[in-house]
């Protein structure tokens, strides 16, 4: 039975954008959607009231329990997705979990990334290999969803790499061919933010009931390496197209480039971190296991989207816009 009351975290996010069509065609019109936001009046401008009267669109801090849980209590959510990121990932994601408690959230849909963090030897694992605080996080949230009496039902959704982190710079993927992230060539699964979309609403939908208490990792089974991606993008574009080397050096100009995006020691930091997570992927490669993609195809209900096909399709649409 669908929920009555769904909040989305991080409405005008890569995947929250998606989503809420997604919920709106899918879910009955006595469904409404909540969306916290940090700016209420840039979001009306995508969501005008007007045009979506199941949509509403409240301004304030989701860090601060207390008002989160007002929020909450005020709609009478029974559904939650939780969605962040950022350098206080931790305190916001815990915070909420126990403001959703309070106010009687039935089910809370996590998004994490794929992998297995909750059994002793996945966690030890992951913690071994990564030193990433972007992925750690995750494995603590996981491990207070799994081992926590909570009061209320939970599902994991877990992606891969997304399609579009290609598109981050697009102004250097055009002009001088360059994908800046190192994947090297152990190979990386690829997932587009739209099958994430739809796998959260799917599990959304399900309020818990077949998915409670279960992660579900979104991505494929087969690895692209750096070479193939190269490739793909090479002949989409009609040009040579190379990637940052899955080496020291490719490591550390990624680094290196994050700092232009974000000034100072923060810059500095988050450039270290994600340095970090592309090195577990240059070392052991990411992706799905067989089981974890029979339990996504029958989540969805079908394949995941084809990266080749999307690249083919993107790279048109670049050379269409330089065109102009």
């Amino acid at each position: 039975m669908s929920p009555k009351s769904i909040l989305l975290t991080s409405a005008s996010g890569t995947i929250g954008r998606l989503l809420i069509p997604h919920l709106l065609s899918t879910t009955p019109e006595s469904t409404r959607l909540i969306l916290p936001t940090s700016s209420a009046t840039r979001l009306a401008t995508t969501y005008p009231p007007a045009s979506f009267p199941r949509l509403t669109i409240t301004e304030g801090p989701v860090s601060d329990p207390t008002w989160l849980e007002s929020l909450c209590r005020e709609h009478a959510v029974d559904a939650a997705f939780l969605n962040l990121g950022g350098t206080d990932e931790l305190f916001t994601t815990l915070g909420a979990l126990d403001a959703f408690g309070r106010a009687g959230v039935r089910h809370v849909v996590y998004l994490s990334c794929a992998g297995e963090f909750t059994s002793p030897e996945g966690a030890a694992a992951m913690l071994k290999r990564a030193g990433t605080a972007t992925v750690i996080v995750k494995v603590a949230v996981e491990q207070r969803l799994r081992y926590a009496e909570l009061p209320f039902k939970w599902t994991v959704v877990g992606p891969t790499l997304f399609f579009e982190n290609d598109l981050r710079t697009p102004e250097l993927l055009v002009k001088e061919g360059l994908l800046p992230e190192p994947l090297g060539e152990r190979g990386v699964s690829r997932v587009s933010a739209r099958d994430i979309a739809a796998v959260v609403a799917k599990v959304i939908e399900d309020g818990g009931e077949k998915l409670g208490g279960a992660k579900v990792n979104v991505g494929t089974l087969r690895r692209w390496t750096g070479r193939e991606t190269e490739e793909i993008w090479s002949k989409a574009l009609g040009r040579e197209v190379r990637m940052s080397k899955g080496d020291e050096e490719g490591l550390e100009a990624y680094e290196r480039g994050w700092w232009e995006f974000v000034p100072g020691a923060m810059g500095k930091a988050i450039g270290r971190d994600v340095a970090l997570l592309c090195k577990v992927w240059l070392d052991e490669g990411f992706g799905l296991e067989e089981d974890e993609y029979r339990l996504l195809r029958a989540v969805l209900g079908r394949d995941v989207e084809d990266y080749g096909e999307w690249v083919a399709k993107m790279g048109k649409e670049l050379k269409e816009g330089e065109g102009k």
